[in-house]
């Protein structure tokens, strides 16, 4: 048994540690240099090791390899010196995340122009991976992964401009807190697929600062671009909503925020008219406002976002929807609120939405729906409505799916459903 025990972990070891059809694999193998592969090889994983320093005479010549990961080394600092890369002229991909302690040499990617993705995050980099030019010789980089460095400053080298490539920057976690000091000069006339500022400390930014804070964002544009888990307040929110007023933004993410009164706290304020008016040449489609503390959503908040399609207001603490709070959202195909504290469904709830298809209402407490809540809404098609307490069903569109699990209802005889598809699991039916 013994000797079988012994066997089974040799042989996994070895399937840790091997090179096969051009893929070296050497997860958690006690290395301390980097081993010699196939020339070859076109993906390397040394993840997991005790590489400490990284050389020009590091690597031999590898001009296949397409693939690098070279993150979390158990030994800190682990080092990068000057074209470490050099023999890899072909590298797309370069993963040295998770090192806790990364120490580049200024020219460290010198020799990589094919480079398109690069992770460097949780290296306690700092300030200085922006204000430094360590990427000028990156012309491919098209995603960059700055996140968790301790980074403190939005200030870029101007070398950042001639990366006409890239795309995708992220960093999240920072400790990012003055948003009005930003300076994103060399960002100017690009177009980000996706920006994470997420995670960072720009509540901080005072009162004082936002009452003449430039856009930082000028002549950038976004199809995604997250700043949640910042500490936003609805008098933050629109602060930042004036700020950056006319910046072209797809899909913007508010997420885990502090909007709201929540539920019994009055002197805490909720969105109203003002709030996202800022917001409202900004031509959103997707705008993610959910995990907070909305507790009323009030008239005419959204009134200027008449391009968005999908509003996420999931997981706040809505318990109550005024008239004409979703006037101006002609254009909506999608709702979600699921996980609020709705307890009534009006007539009126829904009024403006002329184009809503798909409704998401699960996990809430609703028990009472007014028969013509839904009636108005002729594009709607998939209604969303398990986990409530609704004992009576109001009346419906056509719908291609209906939703209604996990509720209170004892009879459907006396309402017409029209659906493609119908769940009722775990009602109180006790008539079919």
């Amino acid at each position: 048994l013994v000797f079988g025990l012994s066997l089974a972990s040799g042989v996994c070891a070895s399937r840790r540690c091997y090179s096969e059809d051009q893929v070296s694999i050497y997860l958690s193998c006690n290395l301390r240099d980097v081993p010699p592969v196939p020339k070859d090889t076109v993906k390397l994983f040394l993840t997991y090791n005790f590489i400490r320093q990284v050389t020009v005479t590091s690597f031999p010549l590898l001009e296949h390899l397409f693939l690098l990961e070279l993150g979390t080394q158990f030994v800190h600092p682990v080092t990068i010196g000057k074209g470490a890369f050099r023999n890899l002229p072909n590298l797309r991909i370069l993963d040295l995340g998770g090192n806790k302690v990364l120490q580049l040499d200024l020219d460290a990617f010198v020799g990589l122009p094919s480079l398109t993705v690069l992770r460097l995050f949780h290296n306690y980099l700092g300030d200085s991976i922006l204000e430094e030019r360590y990427f000028q010789d990156l012309r491919s980089l098209e995603e960059l992964d700055l996140s968790a460095n301790q980074i403190t400053k939005l200030h870029p080298h101007p070398l950042f401009y001639n990366l006409t490539a890239l795309k995708s920057v992220n960093l999240k976690f920072n400790n990012i807190s003055n948003f009005c000091q930003t300076n994103l000069t060399s960002f100017q006339g690009k177009h980000f697929l996706y920006f994470n500022l997420g995670s960072n400390n720009l509540y901080r930014t005072e009162d004082v600062a936002w009452a003449s804070c430039p856009n930082p964002f000028e002549d950038i544009t976004f199809s995604s671009l997250d700043l949640s888990n910042n500490g936003w307040s609805t008098e933050r929110v629109q602060y930042l909503s004036t700020a950056i007023k006319g910046t072209q933004i797809s899909s913007l993410i508010f997420s885990t925020h502090i909007m709201g009164s929540g539920f019994g706290f009055d002197n805490l304020k909720n969105p109203d008219i003002s709030t996202f008016a800022g917001l409202g040449r900004s031509n959103l489609n997707f705008f993610d406002l959910s995990h907070g503390y909305i507790f009323s959503l009030n008239s005419l908040i959204f009134q200027n976002l008449g391009n968005l399609e999908s509003l996420n207001l999931s997981k706040n603490k809505i318990n109550q929807i005024q008239r004409q709070a979703f006037f101006g959202l002609g254009n909506l195909k999608t709702l979600n609120l699921s996980s609020n504290l709705l307890g009534e469904l009006y007539d009126h709830t829904f009024e403006g939405l002329r184009g809503v298809m798909h409704i998401y209402l699960q996990q809430n407490h609703i028990g009472m729906i007014g028969d013509k809540s839904f009636r108005q809404l002729v594009n709607l098609k998939i209604i969303d409505l398990r986990d409530n307490a609704i004992k009576r069903l109001p009346s419906f569109p056509h719908l291609t799916s209906a939703f209604l699990g996990d509720n209170k209802l004892m009879s459907v005889a006396d309402r017409a459903i029209t659906a493609t598809h119908l769940e009722l699991e775990r009602n109180w039916l006790s008539d079919l």
